[in-house]
């Protein structure tokens, strides 16, 4: 599992996933790698089902880059949910290894798409825009 920046030398676009207990938000770049666009909010059912949906999108969209958010480790109000992205991460990567992975930081971004949108009930899509958005501008600062 990278939980560093990757060199974006990638071609295809980039997708964003707000990993979620119940649902997981899904967010794609546009085609340059410089903007990210809430997608869709998945209800998640179980890994295998959520592996074959991504798998699907990121096909679909011609995507070469996955980026998962993962909380801070500071709070252990978290640690659960950490252990659950990076098992599922993990499954991920023995499924699905045409695509490059990337786990990075989703701090305050369910605070920052609850400002963008705060009267949507679920906002799942726009925090993975929010923490694509943040992984494509530190990629295109480098």
């Amino acid at each position: 599992m990278n939980c560093n920046k990757l060199e974006n030398e990638s071609k295809g676009r980039v997708l964003g996933v707000d990993f979620g207990e119940k649902r997981v938000g899904i967010a794609v770049s546009d085609r340059n790698n410089k903007y990210s666009l809430p997608l869709k909010i998945i209800r998640r059912k179980n890994d295998v089902n959520l592996i074959q949906d991504l798998k699907s999108i990121l096909d679909e969209w011609g995507c070469t880059d996955i980026v998962f958010g993962l909380p801070d480790e500071f709070s252990s109000v978290h640690k659960k949910q950490i252990e659950r992205i990076k098992s599922f991460v993990d499954k991920f990567q023995l499924e699905v290894n045409n695509v490059n992975v990337v786990v990075w930081s989703e701090s305050f971004t369910s605070k920052k798409a609850r400002e963008v949108n705060p009267k949507r009930e679920h906002i799942d899509d726009v925090a993975a825009s929010v923490i694509l958005e943040s992984y494509l501008e530190s990629a295109n600062t480098k």
